[in-house]
């Protein structure tokens, strides 16, 4: 049976891996639950298919949790270089740029896997990654609009963005 469909067992594949990425790293080391450090090559060999696509689909979730998160917090970072002088307007543009591209490549492949998904919480939550990852290209874009103009409103639409993101984040990883 397709673990996608199987839900009596397994539950929501991005639902597991967001809750395993939070209690099993608390947002400090990564450190996957589930993996198959310890078995032996014979355990390792009688897994089930849908074992493992289960532990393929919780690494998944655990590396989209942790791209939203991580992206955050280098865009706050490279606007607080910014402001402190110690990068240049050019280096936030091209690192906010390259970001920006980052975050649609992974944005656009999962729209692309968004209506594949038979489970309707999958869906919900795979949309709500592409929201949260669409925000943060909106917010790198802004933030090399800033480095460019260095105008007021300029950081107050980067400031928005940043603002409006975070709670989406914090819903996604489930954190407080």
């Amino acid at each position: 049976m397709d673990v996608l469909m199987d839900r009596s067992r397994t539950g929501s594949w991005l639902s597991r891996s967001f809750s395993g990425l939070v209690l099993a790293t608390g947002l400090g080391l990564m450190s996957l639950s589930g993996t198959t450090q310890g078995q032996s090559s014979v355990e390792l060999a009688t897994q089930s298919v849908e074992d493992v696509e289960a532990e393929v689909f919780q690494t998944m979730g655990a590396f989209a949790g942790a791209q939203l998160y991580s992206t955050y917090l280098s865009l706050g970072s490279i606007a607080d270089c910014y402001v402190n002088k110690t990068y240049t307007s050019e280096k936030v543009q091209g690192l906010a740029t390259s970001l920006e591209k980052i975050s649609s490549t992974l944005k656009t492949r999962l729209e692309h896997v968004e209506p594949k998904l038979v489970a309707s919480d999958d869906r919900k939550a795979t949309g709500a990654i592409i929201e949260a990852l669409g925000l943060l290209q909106l917010e790198a874009q802004q933030l090399a609009k800033f480095a460019k103009s260095n105008a007021e409103e300029d950081f107050r639409a980067y400031e928005q963005t940043r603002t409006n993101v975070w709670p989406k984040i914090q819903a996604i990883l489930g954190l407080q």
